[in-house]
């Protein structure tokens, strides 16, 4: 009688331990679908690849759109004087720095995450997920991040001296020049530092905000076609 009792205990131990392995073999499937790279809720209703393609530049439609509005009432309330005919020499004045900062972040976020997040959350139920954020970072990640930043250095001057070296016409050449200056103006008038403060505020404009929200944009989504 007692062998009995405890090989029923062993059976139903070994029940409960297969119920156990079968809920986080089920677990783990979940978690795999849900980091499908395209994951398509309308499937059913013809929504294919190339649909979600033509979603997804629509989207991008709404952040140029949404960029655009929001750089004009930057200028409205931070650059009242300013007007569309005056614009560009006013972006470069000294005084006119702050509304620069402020233009640039919106318009980065609202051109580039903003599309990438409502594509995100139309196509996949966990939309952080589908763009490849997560809280999971390993050393060995961090040490490709420094090993390729420190290899794209070198291989950055290699191609800017290519780049040099392409013969173009010297009418194109001169207008490249001009808009490099123009460029290189407005970094100028944004990276404008007299305190710490201005100094991390320029390195989230020019460095921080754009990497972030533009490989959000092209590696979140877009890359994710092809």
């Amino acid at each position: 009688m007692q062998e009995h009792e405890e090989l029923q205990t062993q059976q139903e131990a070994e029940k409960i331990k297969d119920t156990e392995i079968t809920a986080m073999v089920q677990e783990a499937e979940t978690e795999v679908q849900d980091n499908t790279m395209i994951y398509n809720p309308y499937k059913a209703q013809g929504m294919s690849n190339w649909s979600q393609f033509g979603l997804l530049l629509g989207m991008l439609g709404v952040g140029i759109l949404a960029a655009s509005f929001v750089s004009l009432l930057v200028v409205k309330l931070m650059m009242p004087h300013s007007t569309i005919f005056n614009l560009e020499k006013e972006m470069f004045k000294p005084e006119n720095a702050s509304a620069m900062k402020v233009m640039q972040l919106a318009s980065t976020l609202m051109m580039f995450f903003l599309p990438a997040f409502l594509f995100a959350i139309i196509v996949h139920k966990k939309p952080f997920s589908f763009l490849g954020f997560n809280k999971k970072v390993s050393i060995q990640q961090i040490g490709y991040v420094l090993i390729i930043a420190w290899m794209a250095i070198f291989v950055g001057g290699i191609l800017g001296d290519l780049n040099e070296r392409i013969p173009i016409p010297k009418h194109l050449q001169e207008s490249f020049r001009k808009a490099e200056d123009a460029y290189n103006d407005q970094v100028l008038a944004i990276a404008k530092m007299t305190n710490f403060k201005e100094y991390l505020l320029a390195l989230l404009i020019i460095a921080l905000a754009p990497a972030i929200v533009e490989e959000t944009f092209f590696r979140g989504t877009m890359q994710q076609f092809w």
